[in-house]
């Protein structure tokens, strides 16, 4: 009885642990090497958030973000601070961007 438990839990950790993998594995390919989309898009959201760390030379660590509408949906993209200054909410015009990543806005 001991070891069919310890056999089911052996596998079920497997399972899980492969599972975990090969999801990990598909969110990567498709961030770096998924299609490249297209899209016109509004920029209709803007905002930071900061982090505090020790591991961070000062302990603080910004975060920006900016939400754009594709047609009837949202997609948010982590950017540079100066990527983040340079949009402007109401702004229009054509988002390339793979996965998670944005690319270009312009």
């Amino acid at each position: 009885m001991y070891e069919t438990f310890q056999t089911a839990f052996l596998l079920f950790f497997l399972a899980a642990w492969l599972a975990f993998s090969i999801l990990c594995g598909i969110r990567l390919w498709k961030r770096h090497r998924g299609p490249i989309r297209i899209s016109k898009a509004t920029v209709i959201h803007k905002q930071t958030t900061e982090t505090f760390s020790k591991y961070h030379g000062t302990g603080k660590h910004t975060e920006y973000v900016v939400v754009f509408r594709i047609e009837d949906k949202k997609r948010s993209f982590n950017v540079s601070r100066f990527s983040y200054e340079s949009y402007r909410i109401g702004q229009t015009g054509t988002l390339e961007y793979r996965g998670d990543r944005l690319i270009d806005f312009h």
